[in-house]
């Protein structure tokens, strides 16, 4: 995690009124763990994406509709 972002957790954390430090913990835990959520979620999606990508070049190859021998076949 980045330093401006522990900086944002500690101003939020501190700027709660009335809590407990045990409240104060448990909502700094709840910050971070949705930002690691997320983070993990979009991680996620660019692997499914660069997996389908393959997926579709090589099912296109197999078809014999291979990208790099398309600019020989226009001749």
């Amino acid at each position: 995690m980045n330093a401006n972002l522990q900086k944002l957790f500690q101003a939020k954390i501190l700027a709660s009124p009335g809590a407990t430090y045990e409240q104060k913990v448990n909502e700094a835990a709840v910050l971070i763990g949705t930002g690691a959520a997320f983070q993990g979620l979009l991680v996620f999606c660019i692997l499914v994406v660069i997996f389908l990508m393959i997926f579709i070049r090589a099912l296109n190859y197999h078809r014999g509709n291979s990208p790099w021998d398309s600019a020989s076949k226009r001749r």
